[in-house]
């Protein structure tokens, strides 16, 4: 794979037979730190045959350590953007936008036979996430038993995410049992200002029944719901007053 030490910005669209963007085959672990080690914007539009960003499970290696801004838009056919070992590799990500991708089923999705034990997945540096116009997803985290931590994520925008019920995985049966809520105390963002909601005809519940152990609402500033005909409660009293 060709090195190039001072690339800053990667835009890649209209390439219809394109299935991988990185090929990382025979690369050892020390040369992964020497791969784009300067990439900050990645921009991936209308790649229709896209199945993953890269093809190989880094195991943690911290490949691209400089991705500050994300954006995925009309991959028709990927399903997910990271497996969850995928995900600990971008430590500076700070914005992230995935937008008319048909098949996307979850941003980050365990696959059979790759990937690692994860317990918790941190974006640390993440405060911007836009989720639009994907008909199939159905949550952010689309893996069991595992927690999802944005620690200074302060804008989150969903809209036209019809099958979507909650930011992390749901069984079948406790979908039977009760009502998801989009947030649940596996994810946690206690900074978060910033939210809109729209055309979401899933969404019946935001918060869970004690919304503290995922946020405090000190730092609410904007929340915008648009079009959500499932939703049954927004706030309650009590919230607000603490």
């Amino acid at each position: 794979m060709l090195v190039l030490k001072r690339m800053t910005s990667l835009q890649v669209r209209d390439c219809e037979p394109l299935e991988e963007i990185f090929d990382l085959e025979g690369l050892e672990a020390v040369d992964c730190t020497q791969v784009l080690p300067r990439l900050w914007h990645l921009d991936l539009v209308n790649l229709p045959k896209l199945r993953q960003l890269w093809n190989r499970d880094l195991q943690g290696t911290m490949c691209f350590n400089s991705l500050g801004h994300l954006s995925l838009y009309k991959c028709s056919n990927l399903r997910h953007a990271f497996v969850p070992s995928m995900a600990q590799c971008l430590p500076n990500l700070q914005q992230m936008e995935i937008k008319e991708c048909d098949q996307m089923e979850g941003v980050i999705a365990d696959e059979e036979g790759q990937g690692r034990a994860v317990e918790e997945i941190t974006f640390p540096n993440l405060w911007q996430i836009t989720l639009e116009c994907l008909p199939n997803l159905t949550s952010f985290l689309l893996w069991k038993n595992h927690m999802l931590e944005c620690p200074i994520l302060s804008k989150l925008s969903i809209a036209h995410c019809p099958k979507m019920r909650s930011l992390t995985w749901q069984s079948s049966m406790e979908i039977d049992n009760g009502t998801p809520s989009l947030f649940t105390p596996q994810v946690q963002c206690p900074k978060l200002e910033w939210m809109v909601l729209s055309h979401m005809d899933n969404l019946s519940k935001i918060w869970s029944d004690d919304p503290q152990e995922t946020l405090t609402f000190d730092n609410f500033r904007k929340c915008r719901f648009r079009i959500v005909r499932g939703l049954k409660m927004c706030f309650r009293i009590g919230w607000l007053q603490v």
